[in-house]
C-alpha cells in the first residue's frame, strides 16, 4: 500500500487507545494479551482504522474476548478470503486467523479448521 492513509504507527497508536482492555478475569490472561498483541501488529499492514475490528471486539461480552473475536470466525467458509491473501503477499501470514488457529488456538478450533487453515497457509504463506 503505496499511499497510506494512516501511518503503521497511527495506527498502532489508535488500536491500543480504542481497544478494549483485558479482562483480568480471562482463562488465560497471556493468550488474551498474544491475541490482542497480533490483532494490533496486523491492523497496522493495513491502511485504515480497524473500526470494524473495535466495534466488534467492544460488543463481545465475554472475559475471553479476543479469543472469542477469532473463534467466531473459526468457520470453514470464512478462510482464506482477500486479506488473508493480501496478508500472505506482504509476509504477514502470522497476524492471519488461519495461522492463529492453527497455533495460538489450534485448541479451541476443530480439526477441521486446522487442516484447512494449513492447506492454505501452505499454498499462500511466504
Amino acid at each position: 500500500m503505496s499511499t497510506r492513509k494512516y501511518s503503521e504507527e497511527h495506527i498502532k497508536e489508535w488500536c491500543h487507545a480504542h481497544y478494549p482492555s483485558i479482562d483480568s478475569a480471562s482463562d488465560d490472561v497471556v493468550l488474551e494479551d498474544k491475541l490482542k498483541q497480533l490483532l494490533i501488529e496486523g491492523s497496522c499492514l493495513f491502511d485504515k482504522y480497524p473500526i470494524q475490528a473495535n466495534r466488534t471486539l467492544h460488543n463481545l461480552l465475554s472475559v475471553n474476548r479476543y479469543t472469542r473475536y477469532f473463534t467466531n470466525r473459526a468457520k470453514i467458509e470464512l478462510l482464506g478470503f482477500d486479506n488473508f491473501k493480501f496478508l500472505c503477499s506482504i509476509g504477514g501470514s502470522k497476524y492471519t486467523n488461519e495461522y492463529i488457529f492453527t497455533t495460538l488456538l489450534r485448541q479451541h478450533v476443530s480439526e477441521a479448521i486446522i487442516t484447512e487453515c494449513e492447506k492454505l497457509l501452505a499454498t499462500y504463506a511466504k
